[in-house]
């Protein structure tokens, strides 16, 4: 409704909605704060997935595929979230959609509300998860169009890292989630070893501490690195952290 329809209203039904609108106003500002409020204090982070806990087979190397992930969802930022360990088969009920779909999602949720294994990958991908739980899954790095932003952090599986999960982007678009890598699995990326170097410069670390730490990477441990591919050229990215 324009302004010039509302102010042709009568003043009974102007003020009714005026007063709706307020109440809808002040709703929302009441939510935002709660949703700002549990996300500063991470309470609402579920602990990170690890190998076999999570997921019978493990993690799979950055080059092993899972054929199951056929009957999934399409997810073009994160195209084996089975190998990865961010989705899992399960008997669990979807509290979005209520059905049991045979796999769920592992990965982290941000949302006011506590949800911890307990969503479909259908919901991911469709956004119903995202528009009924105000949830994301992960957090762009870099500046990319807002709605590459929203496909990635609203409609496509998270990972699961020691610190803040980072989603790498490139050419002006979100790379592909590789998964979690060591030393071995990123040793045939020379420019995704060269990416975690470049940030451990930004802290000036020494040679010798830049060597060890590349050489203690580990994808089930940590230090861990997490690796990323462009969609657009082919290059290799990736960055690490630990607790």
């Amino acid at each position: 409704m324009t302004r010039h329809e509302a102010e042709g209203l009568p003043q009974l039904a102007r003020y009714r909605l005026l007063r709706a609108v307020a109440h809808d106003v002040a709703d929302w500002e009441s939510a935002a704060l709660r949703w700002v409020e549990a996300y500063q204090l991470g309470t609402r982070r579920p602990t990170r997935c690890r190998g076999a806990g999570r997921y019978a087979g493990g993690r799979r190397s950055l080059t092993d595929t899972h054929d199951d992930t056929q009957a999934l969802p399409d997810f073009p930022y994160h195209p084996d979230p089975v190998a990865t360990g961010s989705i899992a088969p399960s008997d669990t009920e979807c509290i979005c959609c209520e059905r049991v779909r045979g796999f769920i999602y592992l990965g982290p949720v941000y949302a006011v509300d506590e949800i911890d294994e307990e969503l479909c990958p259908w919901c991911i991908a469709d956004g119903s998860a995202a528009e009924r739980f105000g949830a994301q899954f992960t957090e762009v790095e870099g500046v990319v169009p807002l709605d590459t932003v929203r496909a990635i952090e609203q409609r496509t599986p998270g990972f699961s890292g020691w610190q803040q999960e980072r989603w790498l982007t490139h050419c002006g678009d979100g790379a592909i989630f590789r998964g979690h890598a060591g030393a071995a699995e990123l040793a045939p990326h020379p420019d995704a070893i060269a990416a975690i170097e470049a940030d451990l410069d930004r802290y000036r670390r020494a040679p010798a501490q830049v060597d060890h730490f590349m050489s203690s990477l580990d994808k089930d441990g940590q230090p861990t690195g997490y690796a990323f591919e462009c969609r657009i050229c082919g290059a290799w990215l990736a960055y690490a952290d630990f607790t």
